[in-house]
């Protein structure tokens, strides 16, 4: 009886915060309901497809979708020039889209998070080689960067998340680098040093939670650019070759716009309605991060 009311007082505190901040934040809520429904197609891609998105059918070509004359149940948003079926392709794409974006972020989260500390906490010339990196990258354009990778190594699915790793982590590290030379002057972290405690425990158990808070909300929005920046790749030819890709669809379905709009449409606003709700969420996660929102 005792734990059912102590898990009572630690739930209900919990659901009343959450509460308010969606009530402070009614865009970042519509952000996670947005991504919340794209991840969900994404996750139950291969049972809510209606049908396999490779499969041709040459007699099913250009059929519209079941909203407009001619258009059938069988292809709810229709078909495309080799007889696809279009929502199959919409369900798998968003798999593939979510999973670069996602995977993407994590590692160069990982990576410019690490780096970030290390250079701030270290200093000296392991802070001047890094940042000099981090110059050099960031006086290039990062699409040149990511053509010219693809391009040598392949459009796999396992380059792209390999390359926007790579090439996404700079920001991350600058920002963490700066919140580690501030958080390393603080009391506790010195007393820390003082007793003895060894650096990678100070930087990963002391100073890290205090540094990756605006780090965490850029993370979130990163992941629509990178969404973004896969499907461009994928309408320049640039995406993988054996996968359902959002860039693909558009790149072939503008060629009939004007008589099959749907097959560069549809593509397209999937890719409007997920890149608009993560950055909604990333509105979100940044109002929960930031101190001064936080609210009992």
């Amino acid at each position: 009886m005792q734990t059912k009311k102590t898990l009572r007082s630690q739930i209900r505190p919990f659901f009343s915060l959450w509460y308010k901040r969606v009530r402070r934040s009614p865009v970042g809520t519509t952000g996670m309901i947005m991504f919340l429904a794209v991840l969900i197609v994404a996750v139950f891609a291969p049972w809510i497809a209606t049908h396999d998105p490779m499969k041709i059918d040459i007699t099913n070509r250009f059929t519209p979708p079941v909203f407009q004359d001619g258009g059938t149940w069988a292809n709810i948003l229709g078909t495309d020039q080799l007889g696809r079926d279009i929502w199959s392709q919409l369900a798998y794409g968003s798999r593939l889209s979510l999973q670069i974006g996602v995977l993407s972020v994590g590692f160069s989260f990982m990576i410019g998070v690490s780096l970030g500390l290390v250079a701030g906490w270290y200093g000296g010339i392991i802070d001047t080689i890094l940042m000099r990196i981090v110059d050099v990258l960031q006086s290039i354009p990062s699409i040149v960067v990511l053509m010219a990778l693809i391009a040598v190594l392949g459009p796999s699915v396992q380059t792209i998340i390999i390359v926007f790793s790579l090439t996404w982590w700079r920001t991350y590290s600058r920002i963490v680098r700066g919140e580690t030379m501030q958080a390393k002057t603080i009391d506790y972290v010195q007393a820390a040093r003082a007793v003895g405690v060894n650096d990678l425990r100070i930087m990963f158990k002391h100073i890290m939670p205090n540094v990756i808070q605006s780090s965490l909300a850029l993370a979130t929005v990163s992941v629509a650019t990178v969404v973004m920046a896969e499907s461009a790749l994928s309408f320049l030819g640039l995406g993988p070759q054996d996968a359902v890709t959002w860039g693909r669809m558009v790149a072939y379905g503008r060629e009939y716009v004007a008589t099959s709009w749907w097959m560069a449409v549809l593509p397209g606003l999937a890719i409007a309605f997920t890149v608009l709700g993560i950055v909604f969420l990333g509105d979100w996660v940044r109002d929960i991060l930031d101190p001064k929102l936080r609210g009992t």
